[in-house]
């Protein structure tokens, strides 16, 4: 494989219009990025326990965008780290719609999820009239500490195939995927830092 994009959220290094901003269809916040020296993070509130969050603070805590250019086949490494327990991610989506106001919004994706006690895998369904639904696919414990780097990687070379791998391990996920993808960064439900993106395809 080629390296088809590749950047460090440092600051200067990246150029935002590389990337589509998208929200959930969970919630209206469409949350921001904040630039680091060398890095971004998702926007989190202050003064907020860490329960709330995962729960009720959600909603302004999410931040996600996506590399402009779909693709079919690739590999995507994404340095990333938490300051708690949770919850920086791979994402993979179809070309997202956009919403009445013209702001890209989810609807059917994946995410491949780091947290303290390992790699979760969610696939996030749309139904009308009900709206957003997701299931968790598969879980991989591991333990990753916070405040550290961690460098996750995924593979697709098979139509609905996706080969993880993370700290010398590796895993498969099966997963119903459109053929053409769009892969991107989210981070949620506290402080997570990006720091490096490498997109391969052939």
């Amino acid at each position: 494989m080629d390296i088809s994009y590749s950047c460090v959220f440092s600051d200067s290094e990246w150029d935002i219009n590389d990337w589509m901003s998208v929200k959930s269809p969970r919630w209206e916040d469409k949350g921001k990025w904040i630039q680091e020296i060398d890095h971004i993070h998702n926007w989190v509130p202050e003064d907020v326990e860490q329960t709330s969050l995962m729960s009720s603070e959600a909603s302004r805590t999410y931040a996600s965008m996506l590399y402009r250019e779909p693709v079919t086949d690739f590999s995507v490494g994404v340095e990333m780290s938490f300051d708690d327990r949770m919850a920086p991610l791979i994402v993979l989506s179809g070309h997202p719609p956009k919403d009445s106001t013209g702001y890209f919004v989810y609807r059917e994706h994946v995410e491949i999820v780091l947290f303290d006690e390992g790699i979760n895998v969610w696939s996030h369904f749309w139904n009308m009239p009900a709206g957003p639904s997701w299931e968790k696919i598969a879980f991989f414990p591991l333990k990753f500490p916070p405040k550290q780097r961690h460098l996750l990687e995924v593979d697709r070379s098979k139509k609905d195939l996706l080969f993880i791998k993370i700290a010398g391990q590796s895993f498969e996920v099966s997963v119903k995927l459109p053929p053409h993808l769009h892969v991107g960064i989210t981070g949620c439900e506290g402080i997570n830092r990006f720091y490096k993106f490498s997109l391969f395809y052939s």
